[in-house]
């Protein structure tokens, strides 16, 4: 609860940078780009810098993912502004998934073209780890039960007691531990 709380303002801008990522991540780009001016405005009155360049690069990603380049290009632009004089290269190479195209092949940012190669080449790496933990935390193959062990499972969580499980199935507490 952050009623009345002092730590409000530095909190809303960086709930609204979470939203705005999960909001491109799931491809609700309508939704970001109607809400956008709120979120503009809750990061322009701190002033809080970094939640506007993410917003803008969100906002690319949202105009390019509904076909609207100019726009998308547009936005790019103002995070790019906003970010090379102090060469913030994560916010991009954090998003590169989805405005990378735009960055690398489209040739539209020439004044920037040193930093772009720098956000490509940690997007490279950055890309390699995201892909390793993906594989190894969310898409290795989920071990299946066979239909004892899914039987066991089920009166575990009944509540049964190995004991009780043991008696009931006709097999013995330690096969049932195990």
């Amino acid at each position: 609860d952050f009623e009345g709380s002092k730590m409000l303002f530095l909190v809303v801008p960086a709930v609204n940078l979470v939203q705005g990522r999960m909001m491109v991540e799931q491809k609700q780009y309508l939704k970001l780009i109607g809400m956008s001016e709120l979120f503009s405005n809750t990061a322009g009155s701190f002033p809080y810098a970094l939640c506007q360049i993410y917003l803008n690069i969100h906002l690319s990603a949202a105009y390019n993912g509904i076909s609207k380049l100019d726009k998308a290009v547009d936005f790019l632009k103002k995070a790019l502004d906003m970010a090379m004089p102090d060469r913030l290269y994560m916010p991009f190479v954090e998003n590169g998934e989805h405005i990378g195209a735009l960055l690398w092949d489209s040739g539209l940012f020439d004044e920037y073209e040193t930093d772009i190669s720098e956000i490509r080449k940690l997007y490279e790496g950055y890309k390699k780890s995201v892909d390793a933990i993906r594989s190894e935390y969310f898409e290795a193959p989920i071990a299946k039960l066979t239909e004892r062990e899914s039987e066991v499972a089920l009166l575990a969580v009944m509540g049964l007691t190995n004991r009780e499980i043991s008696r009931r199935l006709f097999v013995s507490e330690n096969t049932i531990k195990a």
